[in-house]
């Protein structure tokens, strides 16, 4: 099972801001793919989905973006995943 994680940071202020685009992906995916997240067992909400016949996991970290390392981490060793698993969505503009 390959992981996506959205990046963004948490709470209404900072909602549909371009910061957090990896979070309204995220929001995107679980719609179309009638799935919910529910809490991890760290700093992460998660959900399964399957997209083009295959299994994926979805990571929403509950952190600040820039403390989301700490998240995705908990998340990777409770499933058992690598980074080569891993997608990670993020705004980058330079």
């Amino acid at each position: 099972m390959k992981v996506i994680c959205g990046l963004g940071n948490p709470g209404r202020r900072y909602r549909l801001t371009r910061h957090n685009i990896g979070f309204i992906f995220l929001d995107y995916l679980q719609t179309q793919h009638s799935t919910s997240f529910e809490p991890g067992k760290g700093e992460y909400n998660y959900c399964e989905a399957e997209i083009n016949n295959q299994p994926i996991l979805l990571l929403q970290p509950l952190t600040y973006m820039n403390l989301s390392g700490l998240a995705v981490k908990q998340a990777l060793e409770y499933f058992g995943k690598h980074a080569g698993d891993l997608l990670i969505i993020y705004d980058d503009f330079h």
